[in-house]
């Protein structure tokens, strides 16, 4: 085998293909430098190393360099290798995109998949294709702009011409009768896409075409992708769907996931899909919640292996608290054998035009061992803080109580940004809108909750409630695996109430939060007196945009020019050590007495724990490790 040099490669071409080729061998942390290409191409002798002309992406800056390089410099069995071809900008005036694919086409014969960022350039490349006597194995061609009656014209008439190798083929039903009637030619023709592997029905079509097309799927048809179906013919082609015969359907055999999206489906609709797919293993449904089709959702869920769920709950005054908790049973009868993986609450989520229909989106997904529940409002005024149909903590809780996740995920409790403005503008009223709340969701989070990794993002844990303890029901007696708060308000004092819920705590992780210091100037305290720590974690943010309340001194404090003192107590011992540029200057175990208040000149990080093995503080640029004595285990 002849070996190349990788140092022949042109400099613009190995800027085209290093990026791939560093994904394709797993080398993570080289993925931007190009001192290693050399290193990855060593001798073409290894199979890994073809990979590395595996995606080509051209410019008309690097074309004609790239086609020297096909043409002269690089072996057959590298050009063979050569899999995906992306064409970035427009090529004229300087060539066509016949004047590039040409000689690609000629010297890399096994092209797979075609791309062009290029509306226009897609077009040249399409009708080049329709008229070129290559002999290419076209398995994926872009399916943009369908919109575009021209365009799917051209794609369709692209797609039939390479029916014997292509893998995904879409079809759509609306527009001009032309269209229509183009794409039920292709439908009936399936049969002779003979490598089809995942089709998809972009738009909305009748019950009859669908099950044509379902009934002409060739053998080698693994994936169907839908969108909507017209069910009005449905009455007319079953004629009983109360109690339906299904022993005149065809059962496709060969379709083993369904995805489809916004469809409004009836138990009927759901039964029928159940029969017709024989072999199907995986769902990935996108629908309205109803009564009438939840059971049967569930029934048909359960029967694969792999499901994905996307449930829209329809506008209500109140949270569709019974529905969502049927599902979460429904989940855990599936989950015999194994933990919930992830509970994920998001009050503050972004989803475009479904706001107007559905405040609520509970996300389900299933697989063989591993189960995840998400649940996401989607507030109708972003500036809100309490909304009528918003979920109650005790909901909350109970949810988390049946679940036992392992990680919990808490997202927009508070409008953090609302806050930090009104914090800044001094407004006294700032924690009548939080009041009591974002505590309650806080204990609705930890209650009962062993092993679980919690992270809570956009929370604010204000004075308002500093004097409010937990109740005796709420004393957390499990150890939490970890509890991450990040984009929070934090206040001194509310360490201490902290504490009292969580008695054990493997790691403590405050990233990015909004630090609001201790009473005393120039003094940072983490008060946790009856809480054992494995490793407490403190990576500080400057937050300049509010620098004139927040924890800027303790930013500056912690930098590369900032000095500080650190005091860490536990209940068996006192630690005192300088700090500067965040390094350790001294360390002694102390037995007198210690300075309780920082000064201008030397700022005071004050920590106190029962125990704690580990300490981390870092800035953007810096981290202080201290290794403690393991008194816990």
């Amino acid at each position: 085998m002849v070996c190349f040099n990788p140092n022949d490669i042109p400099y613009e071409i190995a800027i085209c293909i290093f990026q791939c080729a560093l994904e394709d061998l797993n080398y993570k942390q080289a993925k931007h430098n190009l001192i290693n290409f050399q290193f990855v191409c060593k001798s073409w002798r290894k199979p890994a190393q073809k990979l590395l002309f595996r995606d080509i992406q051209l410019t008309p800056a690097n074309s004609a360099s790239f086609i020297r390089c096909i043409q002269h410099d690089i072996p057959q069995q590298v050009t063979s290798a050569v899999k995906s071809l992306l064409l970035v900008g427009n090529f004229l005036p300087v060539c066509t995109v016949a004047d590039v694919v040409k000689p690609i086409f000629k010297h890399c014969p096994n092209i797979e998949e075609l791309r062009a960022i290029n509306t226009d350039v897609e077009r040249q490349l399409w009708n080049y294709l329709m008229l070129t006597d290559e002999p290419l194995k076209l398995t994926k061609i872009i399916e943009n702009d369908m919109e575009d009656q021209i365009y799917y014209n051209l794609y369709l008439t692209v797609a039939h011409k390479f029916k014997q190798h292509l893998h995904q083929l879409c079809l759509q039903f609306d527009g001009s009768d032309d269209i229509y009637h183009a794409s039920l030619l292709v439908g009936d023709q399936l049969q002779k896409f003979v490598s089809l592997r995942d089709l998809s029905i972009r738009t909305l079509c009748s019950f009859k075409v669908m099950e044509t097309i379902l009934d002409n799927c060739p053998r080698t048809a693994s994936k169907l992708t839908m969108n909507a179906i017209d069910v009005r013919d449905l009455m007319e082609t079953r004629q009983s769907w109360s109690n339906p015969d299904f022993s005149a359907i065809t059962r496709n055999e060969s379709v083993q996931e369904l995805s489809c999206f916004l469809l409004i489906f009836t138990s009927t609709l759901l039964k029928y899909f159940a029969y017709k797919l024989k072999a199907l293993k995986k769902i990935d449904l996108r629908t309205f919640d109803t009564n009438e089709a939840r059971g049967q959702i569930m029934h048909v869920c359960g029967s694969v292996e792999n499901y994905k769920l996307a449930l829209l709950f329809r506008r209500m005054p109140i949270m569709p608290e019974a529905a969502i908790q049927e599902w979460v049973r429904h989940v855990l009868d599936q989950s015999k054998y194994h933990r919930v993986e992830r509970f994920c609450l998001d009050l503050d989520f972004v989803s475009g035009v479904m706001v107007a229909i559905s405040p609520w989106i509970l996300q389900i997904s299933k697989k063989s061992k591993a189960s995840e529940i998400v649940l996401n409002y989607v507030k109708m005024n972003k500036l809100a803080e309490v909304v009528s149909d918003e979920i109650e903590p005790t909901c909350l809780g109970l949810l988390l109580h049946q679940c036992k996740p392992r990680l919990i995920q808490i997202k927009g409790v508070d409008n953090i940004q609302q806050h930090r403005r009104w914090m800044k503008e001094g407004r006294s009223d700032l924690f009548v809108y939080s009041n009591e709340r974002s505590w309650r969701f806080f204990d609705a989070v930890i209650h009962q909750q062993e092993d679980a990794d919690i992270q809570i993002n956009d929370i604010h844990l204000s004075l308002s409630d500093a004097f409010h303890p937990p109740l005796q029901d709420q004393a957390q007696i499990h150890r939490v695996s970890k509890l991450q708060f990040c984009n929070s308000i934090l206040h001194s004092a509310s360490f201490a109430l902290i504490s009292q819920r969580l008695p054990a705590l493997g790691t403590l992780l405050i990233d990015a939060c909004h630090l609001i210091e201790h009473p005393h100037p120039f003094t940072f305290k983490v008060s946790l007196p009856v809480t054992d720590i494995g490793l407490l974690s403190l990576r500080v943010a400057s937050l300049d945009v509010y620098s004139d309340l927040s924890n800027i001194q303790l930013f500056h404090a912690t930098s590369d020019s900032g000095h500080y003192t650190l005091v860490i107590e536990t209940e068996t011992k006192t630690y005192v050590s300088y700090v500067q540029g965040n390094s350790k200057l001294s360390s002694d175990s102390y037995d007198g007495s210690i300075p309780v208040q920082g000064t201008k000149d030397l700022y005071l990080v004050w920590i106190e724990c029962k125990t704690l093995k580990e300490l981390a503080i870092s800035n953007d640029t810096r981290t202080l490790y201290v290794q403690l004595e393991a008194t816990i285990e």
